[in-house]
Formats: C-alpha cells, sequence, structure tokens
C-alpha cells in the first residue's frame, strides 16, 4: 500500500502546533515518534505547554498504528485522538510522495509574465514596496556565480548597492542596511542560536509583516514545500482576499508566505503595493484581478493553474471548473508565460481527505482567492 504525506495542525487556544507523518523507509530519518512504517516530524520548533500531552497523544496513536493501515483510517484515528477536551488535530492536506513544486527561475521578479496581452507587469512589486517606504531590502535567492553578477548590474545602475551570499543576492538602498542583511543571511545558513534574530531582522528589513515573520521563524523547515504545506489552509476553506496569494509566484503582490490566508497586514501591504502600481499603469489593478482571481492550485507534478470555480471547496456541493489557465516557465525563452488550460473546463473537483481530484488531475496545496480584494466571500 502506498501511503501519502499527513499533514496536521494540532490547535489549542491559541497555540498550535504543525506536523507532518510520512512513511518511514529507512528507518533513520528525523523523527519525533515512529510506528506502523511511519515516523511524525514536528514543524514547530518548540512545543506550547498546553499542547505537550496532546503532541505525546498523537505519538502513541501513531504507535499503534497497523504497517498497511490506509491514510484515511488514519487520518480519522488521530483527528479523535484527545489528551485534552480543548485540543484537537485538524487535516491540513495528504501531499503525495512525489509531490512537486514549480522551479521558477531565480530571478522571477527581474522577468516578466507574458499573456496573450503581452507584458503583464509594469513594475516589480518590490521595487514599488521599496520607493513607497514599505521596505528597506531586496533579496533574490537561488541565483547560480554567473546570475549573480547578471542581476546585480540592474540594481547598480539605479543607484542600489548590492552584495551577494553565495547563492543570494541583496539589494538596497542605505550600505548599513545592507551589511545587516548579509551579516543576517550567513548566520541563518550556520543554524546557530540567532538564526531567529536573524530571521526577524530579515523578514523586517524586506517588509515582511511582524506576524508572518513570527510564524516562519517558528518553523524548523522552510523550503517551498514545507511553506506551503504548513501555511496554506486546509483543503476544505472558505474563499479570502486575492490580496494574500503567495503560492503562485508570477501573479503575487507580495513575497513572502503569510501567516493565513486572512492576515490582515499581508492585505494591507499588498493593498499600497496594489495602489504604487495603478498609478503607475492605470487600469492595472482590473487587469490584475482578472488574471488573479480565483483557486490557486499546484497539482502533485508541480503544475500551477488559477482555475475559475463554481461551487466553494467549505461548501457541500459541487465544484466545477468554468474555466482554467495554466502557468508556465520557457526556459528556453527566459520567460514566464499562461496558457487556458482547456483540459480542466467543466470537470468536477472531487474533495477527497486531504485533496482535489479529477480524471488525470490531483492537488493537495490549494488556496481559494476568489475573494474580493477587501474581502473574504465573493
Amino acid at each position: 500500500m502506498t501511503h501519502g504525506v499527513i499533514w496536521l495542525r494540532l490547535e489549542c487556544d491559541a497555540a498550535d502546533v504543525t506536523l507532518f507523518i510520512a512513511p518511514d523507509r529507512e528507518g533513520n530519518a528525523q523523527a519525533f515518534a515512529r510506528g506502523g512504517g511511519r515516523r511524525l516530524v514536528l514543524l514547530t520548533r518548540a512545543i506550547p505547554k498546553q499542547l505537550e500531552l496532546s503532541v505525546t497523544a498523537l505519538a502513541g496513536a501513531l504507535g499503534k498504528t497497523p504497517v498497511d493501515e490506509p491514510d484515511q483510517t488514519l487520518v480519522l484515528r488521530l483527528t479523535s485522538t484527545r489528551a485534552s477536551t480543548d485540543a484537537r488535530a485538524k487535516l491540513l492536506r495528504i501531499l503525495s510522495l512525489g509531490q512537486a513544486m514549480p522551479r521558477w527561475p531565480a530571478d522571477l521578479r527581474g522577468r516578466n509574465l507574458r499573456t496573450h496581452r503581452g507584458h503583464f507587469w509594469p513594475a516589480q512589486a518590490e521595487e514599488v514596496g521599496l520607493e513607497l517606504g514599505l521596505r528597506d531590502l531586496i533579496k533574490r535567492e537561488g541565483l547560480s556565480a554567473a546570475s549573480a553578477v547578471e542581476a546585480r548590474a540592474p540594481f547598480e545602475t539605479a543607484g542600489f548597492v548590492t552584495a551577494v551570499v553565495d547563492d543570494v543576492l541583496f539589494a538596497a538602498r542605505d550600505q548599513q542596511i545592507l551589511q545587516g542583511a548579509v551579516e543576517a543571511e550567513r548566520c541563518l545558513r550556520g543554524h546557530g542560536i540567532r538564526a531567529v534574530e536573524a530571521a526577524e531582522f530579515l523578514g523586517v528589513s524586506l517588509g515582511y509583516p511582524k506576524c508572518c515573520v513570527k510564524a516562519f521563524a517558528r518553523l524548523s523547515a522552510t523550503d517551498d514545500l514545507s511553506l506551503a504545506a504548513a501555511l496554506l489552509p486546509a483543503v476544505r476553506h472558505a474563499p479570502s482576499s486575492v490580496l494574500t496569494q503567495w503560492l503562485l509566484a508570477p501573479l503575487a503582490l507580495v513575497s513572502h508566505a503569510p501567516c493565513s490566508s486572512t492576515c490582515p497586514s499581508t492585505m494591507n501591504l499588498a493593498r499600497q503595493i496594489l495602489a504604487g502600481i495603478e498609478a503607475r499603469d492605470s487600469g492595472f489593478t482590473v487587469r490584475w484581478l482578472g488574471v488573479a482571481r480565483g483557486l490557486h492550485v499546484v497539482d502533485e507534478v508541480g503544475r500551477c493553474f488559477v482555475l475559475r470555480i463554481e461551487g466553494h471547496l467549505d461548501g457541500a456541493g459541487p465544484v466545477v471548473v468554468q474555466d482554467a489557465l495554466e502557468l508556465l516557465w520557457h526556459p528556453e525563452g527566459g520567460g514566464v508565460g499562461a496558457r487556458p488550460a482547456t483540459e480542466l473546463t467543466g470537470q468536477l473537483l472531487v474533495r477527497e481527505e486531504g485533496r482535489l481530484v479529477a480524471p488525470g488531475f490531483s492537488a493537495a496545496l490549494v488556496a481559494d482567492h476568489s475573494g474580493q480584494p477587501d474581502h473574504g466571500h465573493q
């Protein structure tokens, strides 16, 4: 039997712990607990005191798991396990073992989304944020040595000071901010006791809301997949504002992973950036909403879609795809493009435990951003 990766959130009052349960093939990978051929891994760095007994209870329940127990049966058992009447485990999603994430170019923000109408962005959202005083720093990650040199040139031409730390480029207007970012990045890579402080400094310099920086710093794994699995809403959720969209990077106004899809601070930040871009290019807001509003999806093979749907993920009725757009990276052309995904039009999306499925389609990383900019529901 093939098992997936079960992501859960344990909640009690204002405290929570995020964890996942994955197949334990070798038996020597990091784990808080093991059982039934699976391992339990905590993503939250520190367990809140009021949840210690509940985490222990979940670990004990996993220890009694038969090797061949289906994922859905295990989820039902774990979400009904109680060490306290106030604590409960909530299923976020069940990822396939081969779950892929989109591989956007490292200098994505320096490129532009191309649609059938031409280039989409009239200005880079990060640079607009810097000009508006919403941030002091710009960061580009995943660069090669050659691309780092290439990427810093336009910043320096525009009057920025720049620095490269391994595969990361920083650009700022202030030399002191730049030096602080370099030191913080090196501290983060050392995973020392000052790593949380370093993450907080970088977050503030990049203009990220304090609540989102705090949520990021609490996680022990911060790769793209872990962030998406831990911070996106559960598969069954109500529509939220399109302003908090981050899963599909080519359409994002913000460059951080919000602490939640309803984060008011992220909405306020995105609203100011959108207004700044609109001031440069009248009509951009309408164009952006026309593309960005919808159900944002990364399927199990890493394909990215914006789906217009009939129905709601948290409702009881059917969810039918009315229209679909796939975002694509064309390495040979050096750009990000979009195409109508007509093969999904008319498909019925079935809400299975922890994922959405249709013929030839399965996705557990979903975020319904069909809400208006200032409201969740349509």
